[in-house]
């Protein structure tokens, strides 16, 4: 893994934390995505 898609990795990460806490988006419910090269880097769903 490319330090870049490392970053990135850690980016989706660091959202879902900012959002948890905010109260956004709780428990499993939703996911959060980020284009990387030619495809997706996407959180599983429904998973806690």
């Amino acid at each position: 893994m490319s330090p870049e898609e490392r970053a990135l990795r850690q980016q989706v990460i660091d959202a879902c934390l900012e959002m948890n806490a905010s109260g956004i988006n709780q428990g499993t419910s939703g996911n959060v995505s980020a284009r990387w090269e030619e495809g997706l880097l996407v959180t599983p769903s429904g998973v806690p």
